[in-house]
C-alpha cells in the first residue's frame, strides 16, 4: 500500500510541476481534489490545507496559484522522502 501511494504521489508531483509550469489551471485543481482523501487519511495536513486551496481556486491560474503549488509540490516531496526513510 505504501509502495502504491508512493508511486501515485511521485505521478502527481510530475504532472503537478508541469500544469504549474503551463499555467493550467484546472489540471491542478484536479489533481488537488484527487489527492486531498488520502492526505488526510495520513494526516498530512500541510498538503490538506493547500489542497483544499487549489481545488477551489478560480478560472484563471495565477501567480498565487503557481506558488500555492509550488509549495505543495514541495511538502510531498518531503512526505516522500520520510515515507522513503520508512521503508529503508
Amino acid at each position: 500500500l505504501l509502495t502504491l501511494f508512493r508511486t501515485e504521489t511521485e505521478r502527481d508531483i510530475r504532472s503537478l510541476q508541469k500544469a504549474k509550469d503551463e499555467g493550467d489551471r484546472h489540471t491542478i485543481s484536479h489533481l488537488a481534489h484527487k489527492q486531498l482523501p488520502m492526505f488526510r487519511i495520513i494526516g498530512a495536513e500541510e498538503c490538506v490545507r493547500l489542497m483544499a486551496r487549489l481545488e477551489k481556486r478560480g478560472e484563471d491560474f495565477s501567480p498565487e496559484t503557481g506558488d500555492l503549488a509550488g509549495q505543495l509540490i514541495a511538502a510531498e516531496k518531503r512526505i516522500l522522502n520520510s515515507l522513503q526513510n520508512l521503508l529503508q
